[in-house]
């Protein structure tokens, strides 16, 4: 009732503002009061917005809860990564930076180029792993898989979240 006063609703506002779910009217009553009288189509619009921007909040929770879902699945398939990373030759306390010798002779590729080579990563990934200390190196491919629409950003954000730590 005290909305409807400081607004100057009419009934047809007053019988819309209730007609309105709980939370939409409780975003109207937060709403500063409006310094005309309010009709009911500027009523109209201004639930509009709210359900508007509720949506875009939505939105927003559930690509953050997509992404959330993402990172545990491949966290998830990380664990399983990490036994065949060693398999490649990557000792638990960290990786040689060069590949071992083969019976041959000739040197096999490193933990680091296989990896890349895996994950279908281009050269300037190869160059950044390689650049890093084998501790963060190691992290890095601990971590597994890399998965996404841009395989090369996302390797380039874990090297960068690793840097951070």
């Amino acid at each position: 009732e005290h909305f409807a006063s400081a607004n100057s609703l009419d009934q047809e506002c007053i019988d819309t503002f209730y007609g309105q779910e709980r939370w939409i009217q409780e975003a109207l009553l937060d709403a500063p009061p409006s310094a005309t009288r309010i009709t009911n189509k500027v009523l109209l619009m201004r639930i509009q917005r709210i359900i508007k921007a509720e949506e875009v909040r939505q939105a927003e929770i559930a690509e953050e809860e997509a992404l959330r879902e993402a990172e545990e699945e491949e966290a998830r398939d990380n664990a399983q990564q990490l036994a065949e990373n060693w398999a490649y030759g990557e000792p638990p306390g960290g990786q040689e930076p060069e590949g071992q010798k083969t019976r041959s002779g000739n040197r096999s590729p490193s933990p680091c180029t296989l990896f890349i080579q895996d994950n279908n990563l281009d050269d300037e990934c190869l160059k950044l792993l390689k650049a890093q200390t084998p501790d963060v190196q190691q992290e890095v491919m601990k971590e597994g898989r890399v998965s996404g629409r841009n395989p090369n950003k996302v390797f380039t954000s874990r090297v960068r979240r690793f840097l951070r730590r």
